[in-house]
């Protein structure tokens, strides 16, 4: 009985030690000394701490950041328990088995290149300590230290609600809930999830702008091991798995000034619909489809205005993110119940229908369209392609059913192989615009008649004799003239 006595007074007594002690290093700033070797590399802070209970900490407004050559990130909590182990930090390892979390803020921001800062840069999440723009170190990363720097392990994550959590330009904001763990050793090593967010009622903003309102669904992902100093930038994708759905409410586009550059593509703003997104990703290449479904939606450029229902479903069999490179081939895309207001007037009731073919986007988009609409009008007017007055009155045929290539990037926007048909008439055509400098040739027959046009910048001329033969050799001619000027094919 004395020996049982004994041990239990001794086990009692180490106890208490482990619990002075593991209080007197937390709230004394010891663990943080011990953490923040590096805080360029990984900075833990907190405001007040709790640790009576051997392997147990309380702490209020937790603070950690970190950032490798490709990223920096941060997350705080306005209250966490953490259930650790004690004796990891002896081997320079925080590993917390278990966190429950409450107020979780989250935010990542992918480090820039000299001489390639993203145009939204402005819209990433700021990280106190960090500067902005977020821009890579000029040098490489250096080799590994011989000193072993500390590991943070997080086996089970469970943080709800999550109010913010804000990735690059996309920012949500509302109710979630947040699980998963991740094993990271700055500039050595990390390991992220299983991982999950659930959305349950959140808004998806890009700056200012909401993308989705009262949004709903998932997102889940696993990043396989990998070394930081080795992968770069978007060379980590092919080491992550996952999917990606939300749905929510659509109240605006004004969020597509971000996606677009208005410069060269119409303004889209107003509108009220519903829109989604559901992707799957497996080592790095994402599949699936995104939903657009709005209501007197606005679409302007200097020369027209739309404003009607557009209805987008964009189709994703192939999407290689680590090369930026998307294929949207079947995608749709349905004007209603439009009003065309154009230099020559207004007409209500127009309708347009496309279809991609086939088509990629990189740096800009590359697609074979089948279009259907009431008349071309619109159209051309909205992207600014100038044809001979005379020649807009046949292009109010009803009915309109075109096919052609369009090739839309920041330099360039192209219409090549051009066949439409409407009642009586067929237009045949090539048209270019590379850094604003135009030419265009078009063939405009009904029946044995035909009459050439032909357009450089705003000089445009006739040609009525022989013009079967001129355009033959003349689109041809354009061709070769236009894909050399664009540089390659997508005008880059």
């Amino acid at each position: 009985m004395k020996k049982l006595l004994f041990l239990l007074g001794a086990a009692a007594l180490i106890a208490i030690g482990l619990s002075v002690a593991q209080q007197t290093i937390v709230s004394g700033g010891r663990l943080r000394k011990w953490v923040n070797g590096k805080p360029e590399e990984l900075l833990v802070e907190y405001d007040g701490a709790t640790a009576w209970i051997p392997g147990t900490l309380r702490l209020s407004n937790l603070r950690v950041r970190s950032r490798d050559h490709n990223v920096e990130w941060e997350f705080r909590m306005a209250s966490a328990r953490l259930d650790y182990s004690p004796f990891a930090l002896l081997s320079k390892t925080f590993h917390v088995r278990r966190m429950n979390a409450q107020g979780l803020v989250f935010h990542l921001r992918e480090r820039q290149e000299k001489g390639a800062v993203s145009r939204n840069v402005k819209l990433f999440p700021e990280i106190a300590g960090y500067a902005d723009p977020p821009m890579r170190d000029p040098t490489p990363p250096p080799p590994h230290s011989s000193s072993t720097p500390w590991t943070v392990r997080l086996d089970s994550l469970v943080a709800e609600p999550a109010g913010e959590i804000w990735i690059g330009k996309w920012r949500f904001e509302g109710d979630a809930r947040v699980t998963g763990g991740f094993s990271l050793q700055p500039g050595r090593h990390a390991d992220i999830g299983p991982a999950a967010i659930d959305f349950r009622r959140v808004a998806l903003k890009m700056g200012t702008d909401t993308v989705l309102a009262e949004a709903h669904g998932v997102a889940r992902a696993r990043i396989r091991p990998f070394d930081p100093p080795q992968v770069k930038g978007s060379q980590v994708w092919p080491y992550i798995d996952g999917e990606f759905s939300l749905h929510g409410r659509i109240d605006a586009l004004d969020f597509f000034r971000h996606i677009l550059d208005e410069k060269d593509s119409p303004r889209l703003r107003r509108g009220r619909g519903e829109g989604g997104v559901d992707v799957k990703i497996e080592r790095g290449i994402g599949s699936g489809s995104a939903t657009l479904d709005a209501r007197s939606v606005e679409a302007a450029t200097s020369k027209a205005n739309l404003r009607g229902t557009l209805v987008v479903r964009t189709e994703l069999p192939r999407w290689d993110l680590e090369k930026g490179e998307i294929d949207v081939t079947g995608s749709k895309l349905e004007l209603r119940d439009v009003t065309a207001s154009t230099a020559g007037g207004a007409e209500v009731n127009w309708w347009g229908k496309a279809r991609v073919v086939e088509g990629k986007i990189r740096d800009g988009l590359d697609a074979r369209m089948d279009i259907q609409c009431r008349d071309a009008r619109p159209l051309y007017k909205l992207f600014g392609v100038g044809l001979p007055k005379w020649a807009e009155g046949l292009l109010q045929l009803e009915n309109l059913h075109a096919t052609t290539r369009i090739r839309l990037t920041p330099i360039r926007k192209a219409f090549d192989e051009l066949a439409a048909t409407g009642g009586e008439f067929r237009v045949s055509g090539e048209y270019d615009d590379v850094r604003g400098e135009t030419h265009g040739v078009f063939l405009l027959e009904k029946d044995k008649l035909a009459v050439a046009v032909q357009i450089e910048g705003a000089m445009k001329s006739l040609r009525p004799l022989g013009a079967r033969e001129w355009y033959a050799v003349a689109a041809a001619e354009h061709r070769k003239k236009w894909e050399g000027r664009a540089g390659d094919s997508n005008g880059r």
